[in-house]
């Protein structure tokens, strides 16, 4: 399942809060923890919660590239949750 709406909105004032606070140095930092994060549930098989945190990433990235991958990692963490990772061919079962 995606972010909502009100998650990613959440993020983002987050991320402007934390942008205000500490500077840009902190909330690039923020964003490369979180990365971390979502890599490691990822690689452990936590791919719901892998899929959450690439979303709050994607809300936290400073680039574009940065967007895109999280996005794809978002979707791909999502597509192994709900477990359509098989192919399905005409007369096999998978």
């Amino acid at each position: 399942m995606a972010m909502t709406a009100t998650s990613a909105d959440t993020c983002a004032e987050l991320a402007g809060v934390a942008e205000t606070l500490l500077g840009d140095d902190s909330a690039r930092r923020w964003f490369l923890a979180q990365s971390q994060k979502a890599a490691a549930l990822e690689r452990g098989g936590a791919y719901y919660q892998a899929s959450e945190v690439w979303g709050e990433c994607r809300v936290l990235a400073a680039t574009s590239v940065e967007r895109f991958w999280c996005e794809v990692r978002q979707a791909r963490c999502l597509k192994q949750a709900s477990g359509v990772n098989a192919v399905h061919r005409r007369g096999h079962q998978p």
